[in-house]
């Protein structure tokens, strides 16, 4: 009998790719399994989540907040290197009166084997308008 096709990794690979996946597209039920305990959230420039309930809190809070939104993902971009899984995004979120908004993000996943460990999150609110041109911030 031959290997199976596709990508197969004892510790977890797969399993990491599509929980980081599911995460950044906002599904976090499928993710909370693969949470430990003492997994952290730093959400940069904001703040960080410590342990798996608080998590878990934020992301029915995400949630709820999103229940009436439309997204829509205009990028987006997996890469894993070992135990680490980053994804790269940008979304539109559109609510029912016609608000737009748009966010890039970066998200950081840190495993050990397929438990995750640690989240790390960038984030940047864009134009609403995605042919409008993005504005440099001066930081000096």
């Amino acid at each position: 009998m031959g290997e199976p096709t596709g990508k197969t990794d004892p510790a977890g690979g797969a399993d990491r790719t599509r929980v980081a996946e599911a995460f950044c597209r906002h599904r976090f039920g499928e993710t909370f399994r693969h949470m430990a305990d003492t997994v952290t959230w730093r959400l940069i420039g904001e703040r960080t989540i410590e342990g798996k309930a608080d998590v878990v809190a934020t992301c029915d809070e995400s949630s709820r907040a999103l229940a009436d939104l439309v997204t829509t993902f205009d990028r987006f971009r997996v890469i894993e290197a070992g135990e680490t899984v980053v994804v790269e995004s940008q979304a539109e979120y559109r609510a029912g009166d016609g608000e737009v908004s748009r966010v890039a993000s970066c998200d950081i996943f840190d495993f050990s084997g397929a438990s995750l460990q640690a989240i790390t999150s960038f984030t940047a609110e864009l134009p609403a308008d995605p042919h409008a041109p993005e504005t440099e911030t001066d930081v000096s």
